[in-house]
Parts: structure tokens; sequence; C-alpha cells
């Protein structure tokens, strides 16, 4: 399912309360390598 680096970016997102839609968006989009990196660094950004 998640790889090791995944789950720590989700555990981050799941503590910070101001984040679950960005976080349930970095969920739902199909998790392929460059498309997770383009969302996680979206986010970052945003």
């Amino acid at each position: 399912m998640f790889k090791v680096r995944d789950m720590h970016t989700v555990d981050t997102r799941l503590q910070d309360s101001n984040r679950k839609v960005s976080w349930l968006q970095y969920v739902l989009i199909p998790r392929n390598g460059r498309r997770a990196r383009e969302v996680s660094l979206f986010e970052e950004n945003v």
C-alpha cells in the first residue's frame, strides 16, 4: 500500500487539521510516482 516515505507524509497530513482537504486530494489521486510527487510539491507551495 504505502511506501515508508508516503506513510510519513500521510502522518504529517493527518496531524495538520488545516490540510485535511489537501490530504484527501493527495490520497484520492492515483499514486503513480511522478503524479504523487507533483501533488506533494503543490501542497507544500499552497
